[in-house]
């Protein structure tokens, strides 16, 4: 059978071209929004959240978002020390591809996560001090704890 004869065919069942279209739409717009949006809205929101939870500033240099392989990547995540000078904790990348079972279980599943450059300065401040405390007691007191 020809391709003309075949587009014709396609043509009579215009609800099979239109499903055609919807999909292809959807699959755009799924790795337009994937690729495009997706990374600064991730970017803004850890920074944000991230920032809050722990009181002290939380940076991330790039974020790559890969849809279609259900991939994420941060680059240059950096966690200040309280004076806002000094690097605490840093990773130079971290990926992470989620399991397609995320879908049928609603929840993130993990199928892969690689850490690159991992780097911590832990100080000891006083005696039973260190200059991790306040995060540790911001935590705790958000969940209703008391830090030891």
């Amino acid at each position: 059978m020809k391709w003309a004869t075949r587009l014709g065919a396609l043509g009579r069942n215009r609800w099979l071209l239109r499903a055609g279209i919807a999909i292809v739409v959807l699959v755009a717009l799924f790795g337009a929004v994937g690729y495009w949006v997706l990374p600064g809205v991730i970017q803004s929101q850890i920074q944000k959240i991230g920032s809050a939870k722990l009181h002290r500033s939380l940076t991330l240099e790039r974020v790559q978002v890969q849809p279609f392989r259900l991939a994420i990547a941060l680059d240059g995540v950096k966690l200040m020390e309280a004076d806002g000078r000094t690097v605490f904790a840093s990773l130079q990348r971290i990926e992470t591809q989620i399991s397609a079972s995320s879908l049928l279980h609603l929840a993130p599943v993990i199928k892969e996560l690689r850490v690159s450059g991992p780097y911590v300065h832990v100080q000891r401040l006083a005696a039973n001090r260190y200059n991790f405390d306040d995060m540790v007691a911001a935590l705790a007191a958000a969940h209703g704890r008391t830090a030891r």
